[in-house]
């Protein structure tokens, strides 16, 4: 298993659903001072398994005002895999895609509550989900056009209000291009969660995409899908 350091690049956001967020957490981005010591701390202290992996998350990177600069940072000090955890939206505009690949991302986290009208809603995000396939589709070629191989996955924070989109946000991930899927607990899932879940990973077997299921429930005929079920 690849290891990877998660860098925050700060707090807020970062996409959740609005109506389970009691409070919005008012957007604050790390120093770009204290982001480049940390990546400095991280490169001289790993170990002697190979160079360095990062992921920057938190504060969504695209909002960041030094993220070139991060980057840049973290490919200097020899980090061989460097990786963004982002909504997606801002994929889709020009020259985002690209410049992130020419800068040296190989890994994308896309981050959503589901891939449609009900889910901008849920996150009060309107058109959202339609930036979001654009900018998963601008990555693929301009990952083309660069001759450079990207590994998309995608990141569902579960709660009772997107609980019944999950499986076709598995299939709209899949189709996307996303290798893999993650369901993570987002909030209180509601008693019947099981079996959207188990769905979503049916689904996922059907459209070629592996799911993995963090603290959430799975039945027993579903249990490799849980988090941590295989050692390597």
């Amino acid at each position: 298993m690849i290891r990877f350091a998660h860098v925050s690049l700060g707090e807020g956001q970062q996409l959740v659903c609005k109506r389970c967020a009691a409070v919005a957490t008012a957007p604050s981005p790390r120093s770009e001072g204290d982001i480049l010591a940390e990546i400095a701390e991280i490169a001289e202290e790993w170990d002697a398994l190979g160079r360095p992996n990062v992921f920057f998350e938190g504060f969504e990177p695209f909002a960041h005002p030094a993220l070139p600069s991060l980057i840049s940072a973290a490919a200097d000090a020899g980090f061989a895999r460097i990786g963004l955890e982002t909504d997606g939206g801002a994929l889709a505009r020009p020259g985002n895609a690209a410049g992130a690949l020419h800068a040296g991302v190989r890994h994308v986290k896309i981050r959503t509550l589901g891939l449609d009208r009900s889910a901008d809603e849920i996150c009060g995000r309107p058109g959202l989900s339609a930036s979001v396939l654009q900018g998963m589709d601008a990555l693929s070629h301009a990952a083309d056009d660069l001759g450079v191989v990207v590994a998309v996955s995608g990141v569902v924070p579960l709660c009772r209000h997107n609980v019944e989109l999950l499986p076709a946000t598995v299939a709209a991930l899949a189709q996307a291009g996303a290798g893999c899927v993650t369901i993570a607990s987002g909030g209180v899932p509601p008693s019947g969660a099981e079996a959207f879940i188990t769905a979503a990973c049916d689904t996922g077997t059907i459209d070629r995409v592996w799911v993995e299921v963090h603290d959430l429930p799975v039945p027993r005929s579903h249990e490799s899908h849980r988090a941590g079920a295989h050692s390597w």
